[in-house]
């Protein structure tokens, strides 16, 4: 139970702020191959930082305002957003989920328009091409080598191990469902960012409505219509913030 890990005041604000607190532990990675690849995840990881804030650039102000539309985000034409975490996961909609009268995401279009990106940039591009955001439960962590273990509940498929350093520090994380995007690289797997975190306890609501809320979605594809009903979902079951302790 996640009660146990708050006390008095912390406890009242992070029920009613929906802020999850996750106590860590730090270990040193002894194995070299290992380190290796946590240097990789931490340099795609600062170079997709900057990409996203190219990607987003590419929407003009109707399209941002169409899918902020789609996830209940915009009111009397402005973006209704209350932290970088909410910032951060409209983006991650926006960019990837979001398919213009021509039937192109941001990334395809950006492609289109740069035809002479190399190197790690490509990469990041050509993986969230690829990739699809689904609904995962955390099965294990592992803070030496900084990976989680996910299963995915929406589709039939092995567990997938990514590299996430704030999810890993933390034995707590396990059990906890999270909405997200997969990018699979030569080395590592790892998330685009900006996840969707639910507690244990709303396994069942979430699959039980999701599809009802897809349903209700009048714009884009399937993956459109998952990511504004696990959005919408969240608003009620989710964590909007999340703090280590």
């Amino acid at each position: 139970s996640l009660r146990s890990l708050f006390s008095g005041e912390r406890a009242r604000l992070a029920r009613k702020h929906k802020i999850i607190y996750l106590p860590i532990r730090m270990v040193a990675v002894r194995n070299k191959e290992m380190k290796e690849h946590i240097v990789k995840y931490d340099e795609l990881r600062a170079i997709g930082k900057n990409l996203n804030s190219k990607l987003f650039k590419e929407l003009n102000g109707s399209e941002i305002k169409i899918a902020a539309r789609a996830l209940g985000v915009l009111k009397n034409n402005a973006l209704l957003l209350d932290s970088d975490e909410d910032m951060d996961r409209y983006t991650d909609f926006a960019i990837n989920d979001y398919y213009d009268v021509n039937g192109n995401n941001t990334i395809k279009r950006y492609l289109k328009k740069h035809n002479d990106i190399n190197g790690l940039e490509k990469s990041i591009l050509n993986s969230l091409l690829l990739s699809k955001a689904s609904s995962y439960q955390i099965v294990k962590s592992d803070r030496e080598s900084a990976t989680i273990q996910l299963r995915d509940l929406l589709n039939q498929s092995e567990d997938i191990n990514i590299i996430d350093r704030g999810f890993s520090s933390s034995p707590m994380i396990v059990n906890f469902l999270v909405y997200t995007r997969v990018l699979s690289f030569d080395e590592i797997n790892m998330t685009s960012g900006a996840p969707m975190i639910y507690g244990m306890d709303s396994k069942e609501s979430l699959l039980s409505k999701y599809k009802k809320k897809m349903d209700k979605v009048n714009i884009g594809n399937e993956q459109t219509k998952l990511s504004v009903a696990f959005y919408q979902l969240h608003e009620k079951y989710g964590y909007h913030q999340v703090e280590y302790a």
